[in-house]
C-alpha cells in the first residue's frame, strides 16, 4: 500500500517535476517571452501612454519651438514693421520736415525777395559838382517824379565850400534829404531853381539839372529833356567890336556885339539851342576884370531885352551893346574892350543875381591887339558845365 502511494505520489509528482523542470529549464526563455509577449500585448495602451507622453513632449516642444519661433518671428516681424514705419515715419518727417524746411526757406526768401521790392525808400542822396551858390534868397529844390506828380525832397542852396546847406546855412550832412513818403517808385529827378520866398508845393518853371531814375540811382545834367534838353556841345559863336549906335567918327572898340561880318555883310554870330522856359541867353563883356551885361535874349537873331549903355542911334538887329553911356561905378566909358572877354550865359528867368551864372556855354577871350569890324571866334565851354547823382534809398 506503502508502496503503491509511493507510486502513486512519483507518479503525480512527476508531471509537476516535469513541469517545474520544463518551467525551470525554460526560465531563460520564458522571460523573454513574457517580455516579447508584454511588448507585444500591452501595452499597446503603454505604448500609446509612452508614445503619447514623448509626442506630447515633442509636440510641446515643437509647439513651443514653433511658438517660440512664431512669437519670435512675429516679433521680428513687428520690430521689422516698427522698425519700418518709425523709418518711415521719420522718412516721412524727414522728408516733411526738409519740405517744410524748403518751403519755408523758399518762403522767407520770396518774403524777403518781397520786402526788398517792397521796401520803402524816402531818402534822396544829391552829389553835385560845378554848382554855385544863388543869391537874394533864390535857392535850388529837388523833386522826384512819383506816377507824373512832382514831390519834394528839399530846398537847399550851395555853401562857400561847395557843400549843400539847408536856407539856414547848415550843412547837410552827406546831401542827404528825407522826403517823408515812399519815393522808391520814382521815375526821375528834377532840381530847379526858386524864387526867394518860395512857398508853394510845385516847382518852378526853371529846371536846373535832371536825369532818368533806373535802379534807385539817376545821372543829373542839362541834356535831359527835363532840364535844359541839351548838353551845349555843338553851340558855337563868334563876334566883332563896333559902336553902330554912336557917331561914326571913333570909339569902335568900346562895342560888342554877337554877329558875323566874315562875309561882308552882317549874320547872326551865335548857333545856339533853343532854351525852354525858366530861362534866358545873356551877353557879357568882362572889361578890366569886371563883367558887363550886354542884355539878355532868347534868339540869336533879334535885339536883345535892353541898351543900357548904347548910345542914341538903332543897333543891328543881333544881340549886343555899345559901352558908351551910363558907365557903372568905378568904370569909364567910351573904353577899349581889347584883352577882355566876350562871354554867353545863360541865366535863370527869373535871375537872382545880375552878375554871370554857372552856365557859360560860350567864352572868348579878346585879342589884346583887336581891330573893330573883324570877326572873332568864341571857343565852346560846356565841358565845364556841372554835373551830379541822386540816389534814392
Amino acid at each position: 500500500m506503502v508502496a503503491s502511494k509511493r507510486t502513486e505520489f512519483t507518479v503525480v509528482l512527476f508531471p509537476l517535476v516535469l513541469v517545474l523542470t520544463i518551467a525551470c529549464g525554460s526560465g531563460e526563455t520564458a522571460a523573454p517571452a513574457a517580455a516579447s509577449e508584454v511588448a507585444s500585448a500591452a501595452p499597446a495602451d503603454a505604448i500609446s501612454q509612452t508614445d503619447a507622453a514623448a509626442m506630447a513632449d515633442k509636440t510641446e516642444d515643437v509647439m513651443t519651438d514653433k511658438s517660440g519661433d512664431a512669437m519670435a518671428d512675429k516679433a521680428d516681424d513687428v520690430i521689422a514693421d516698427e522698425t519700418e514705419a518709425a523709418m518711415a515715419d521719420k522718412s516721412g518727417d524727414a522728408m516733411e520736415d526738409k519740405s517744410g524746411d524748403a518751403m519755408a526757406a523758399k518762403t522767407s526768401d520770396a518774403m524777403a525777395g518781397d520786402a526788398m521790392t517792397d521796401e520803402v525808400k524816402t531818402t534822396l542822396v544829391l552829389t553835385l559838382s560845378g554848382i554855385d551858390p544863388l543869391q537874394n534868397g533864390f535857392h535850388y529844390e529837388g523833386w522826384v517824379i512819383v506816377g507824373g506828380a512832382a514831390l519834394s525832397t528839399g530846398k537847399f542852396n550851395i555853401g562857400n565850400d561847395g557843400g549843400l546847406i539847408d536856407l539856414a546855412g547848415n550843412p547837410i550832412v552827406g546831401g542827404q534829404f528825407d522826403a517823408g513818403v515812399d519815393i522808391s517808385e520814382a521815375a526821375a529827378i528834377i532840381l530847379t531853381i526858386e524864387p526867394a520866398g518860395d512857398t508853394d508845393a510845385d516847382p518852378s518853371g526853371t529846371h536846373y539839372l535832371a536825369g532818368t531814375v533806373s535802379g534807385h540811382l539817376a545821372s543829373l545834367d542839362l541834356a535831359h529833356a527835363s532840364s535844359l534838353n541839351s548838353d551845349f556841345s555843338d553851340a558855337w559863336g563868334k563876334y566883332i567890336l563896333a559902336t553902330p549906335t554912336d557917331d561914326p567918327v571913333g570909339n569902335e572898340n568900346s562895342g560888342l556885339w554877337f554877329l558875323d561880318l566874315s562875309s561882308g555883310s552882317p549874320v547872326a554870330g551865335l548857333g545856339l539851342p533853343e532854351l525852354p522856359g525858366g530861362w534866358k541867353y545873356e551877353g557879357w563883356a568882362v572889361i578890366d576884370g569886371v563883367p558887363v551885361t550886354t542884355g539878355t535874349f532868347t534868339s540869336a537873331s533879334g535885339t536883345d531885352d535892353a541898351a543900357p549903355y548904347s548910345g542914341p542911334g538903332d543897333g543891328p538887329p543881333f544881340p549886343g551893346e555899345d559901352f558908351l553911356n551910363n558907365a557903372p561905378s568905378g568904370m569909364t566909358f567910351p573904353t577899349d574892350l581889347a584883352g577882355g572877354v566876350a562871354v554867353i550865359s545863360i541865366e535863370p528867368s527869373p535871375d537872382d543875381s545880375p552878375s554871370p551864372f554857372t552856365l557859360k556855354p560860350l567864352v572868348g577871350a579878346i585879342p589884346a591887339g583887336a581891330v573893330d569890324h573883324s570877326t572873332y571866334e568864341l571857343d565852346n565851354n560846356s565841358g565845364k558845365f556841372p554835373i551830379g547823382t541822386a540816389a534814392i534809398r
